[in-house]
């Protein structure tokens, strides 16, 4: 039987082995939990300043311009870029009555805006007719969640406009995020989310998701890391990632993304949305998924204790087997013949 203090040795040694090789494979995915993001983000104090100078204009109320912070005119005094589409999906023309509100606050608070609600033939035939290399991709999807996600990307890509769950309502108008040609909302821990989104059509961050598609169609066995890691926010977060390496220093602000911080985002009063129970994915699968998302650190840290303390058993049986011992401790063991009794060689 192997000593304790050499299981656990080849045990540690074998797993700072496998540590190094995953750290090399998934560099670009661990880089995201460092990266500083802080260059992208859209100050709150810019966003309600925008919201007031429109509201001003509105009113016919004119600005001086020598009156304008420093940092505001990167933004405000430029025309709006992003399209007024708001974009949403669901299985039909018939939104389910908890989020009928939901829905109504964001058309009724942009009546000049154009809304296209996405059903799911709507979708396909968008696909078939505008992208079809993608149609068996789109098809071949497991869950419906999948194709809620794709059809979110090509029809911004292709229309540009903003996205937005249908358990997202609207509490600010979203005039003055028109101005960034593409906008991502933060997500914890890390990376971006994909329940809203915003972009001027063409741009090169979704023209990047797309070409990634098909390749991230695979299937992880489980629904949430199949659904995450193929079209869900996990691997749009990898795509910004990759996207913000292959990014000149010297590129355009019109190539960027712009990060909406959270409290911008909901659960304030000066937030653009607020939160309606439920969730927009379709099917069964969504509960499954928004259970995992949220117990997310939990799952990884029972996941990790679970798989040590089995590798390690499973360790431990191999190193106390008879094969081992064969194989290593056999001349350990061997007993030495006297000279006498020893063959010349």
């Amino acid at each position: 039987m192997a000593p304790t203090r050499y299981k656990i040795s080849i045990f540690l040694g074998f797993h700072l082995f496998l540590l190094g090789i995953l750290v090399v494979w998934f560099r670009n995915a661990l880089f995201m939990f460092t990266d500083d993001f802080q260059k992208d983000i859209i100050p709150s104090a810019e966003l309600r300043y925008s919201r007031e100078q429109i509201f001003l204009a509105s009113k016919n109320t004119s600005v001086e311009n020598s009156k304008l912070p420093e940092w505001l005119p990167s933004v405000f005094g430029h025309e709006p870029v992003i399209p007024k589409i708001i974009h949403q999906t669901w299985k039909t023309d018939t939104v389910p009555e908890k989020w009928k509100a939901a829905q109504e606050s964001c058309i009724s608070m942009h009546p000049n805006y154009q809304y296209i609600l996405w059903t799911d033939e709507m979708s396909r035939n968008f696909i078939a007719e505008h992208y079809s290399w993608f149609l068996k991709y789109f098809d071949a999807y497991p869950y419906n969640v999948q194709r809620a996600d794709a059809i979110r990307y090509f029809v911004l890509f292709h229309y540009g406009g903003i996205y937005i769950d249908l358990d997202d309502g609207c509490r600010q108008s979203l005039d003055s995020l028109l101005y960034y040609p593409a906008v991502f909302r933060r997500t914890d821990p890390v990376g971006i989310s994909n329940d809203v989104m915003g972009t001027v059509p063409g741009h090169p961050f979704f023209s990047f998701i797309l070409s990634n598609l098909a390749r991230n169609a695979k299937s992880y066995v489980f629904p949430y890391p199949t659904i995450m890691f193929s079209t869900g926010p996990l691997s749009i977060s990898f795509l910004w990632e990759r996207y913000q390496n292959l990014l000149p220093r010297d590129s355009s602000a019109s190539a960027r993304i712009r990060i909406l911080l959270e409290q911008d985002y909901k659960f304030s009063n000066q937030s653009y949305f607020t939160f309606y129970e439920g969730s927009s994915w379709h099917d069964k699968d969504a509960s499954l998924i928004l259970w995992a998302n949220k117990h997310i650190l939990g799952l990884i840290s029972t996941g990790f204790i679970a798989y040590f303390l089995l590798s390690y058993s499973v360790f431990s049986i191999l190193l106390d087997s008879r094969i081992y011992e064969r194989c290593f401790f056999s001349r350990q063991h061997k007993v030495a013949l006297p000279l006498s009794e020893q063959e010349d060689v």
